[in-house]
């Protein structure tokens, strides 16, 4: 059976477009991608031209990413038992390696993070670690793009990604990151925060009702995938 966000959907036809996904489940805000999984990563649907679905396919609705963002500040006690926690799922659902959380929560790591077919192909490598900044804001506002080791050679054509590291996002807080970990390449890829709708706190696991961090993962393997999608 189909499904969208991990829940099974019954009523959706074999050929649909990003509309029809989201009139499925009734999601009416406008600034959401509607992501099919495949075997070499995820796929855009378009709004109005329908593409095939299969019967056992994997669809997953997220925000629509738009460039260049920054913000700073504090983070609270809450604020980073839920980062700790949506790690924790992230690394019992998808990234069994494991990931690294900076000790003030303004970054995580992911330690192996498999790269797109057409990044494997221009590069010696098939996993990577990948870097996501934390806001401090987080959940109430989304991370601003991601980081990739600095020798990652991107495809041809590949446009967003700037090394060394700093692109103006988070007020140079990527010069620290480069300073505390690894050499990184910033990909620019922001979500748009009027499209970034987080569940209201009131304990801990509210969180898994709204945009969370899988949210963001879910959009990396897209953006790296297709880097000149919507």
């Amino acid at each position: 059976m189909r499904k969208v966000n991990g829940k099974v959907v019954s009523n959706l036809p074999q050929y649909v477009t990003a509309n029809d996904v989201k009139d499925a489940i009734n999601e009416n805000r406008p600034e959401r991608l509607v992501l099919l999984k495949t075997k070499s990563g995820f796929n855009t649907l378009d709004s109005y031209r329908k593409t095939y679905v299969p019967n056992d396919a994997e669809l997953k609705i997220v925000p629509k990413r738009i460039k260049a963002f920054a913000f700073r500040g504090y983070k609270s006690e809450m604020t980073k038992r839920i980062i700790e926690d949506q790690v924790n799922v992230l690394v019992e659902k998808i990234f069994v390696h494991g990931i690294k959380i900076d000790p003030d929560y303004n970054w995580i790591m992911i330690h192996s993070y498999r790269l797109p077919e057409a990044w494997r192909r221009n590069n010696r490598v098939n996993n990577v670690p990948l870097l996501i900044v934390i806001p401090d804001e987080f959940p109430a506002l989304p991370p601003s793009g991601f980081y990739l080791p600095d020798y990652i050679n991107p495809p041809v054509g590949e446009r967003h990604l700037f090394s060394p590291g700093f692109g103006g996002d988070h007020n140079g807080e990527s010069y620290n990151i480069k300073q505390k970990t690894n050499q990184w390449a910033w990909y620019c890829s922001r979500i748009d925060p009027s499209a970034w709708s987080p569940a209201p706190i009131r304990k801990l696991r509210d969180w898994t009702k709204g945009d969370n961090l899988f949210d963001v993962v879910y959009l990396i393997n897209n953006v790296l995938a297709d880097p000149n999608g919507d």
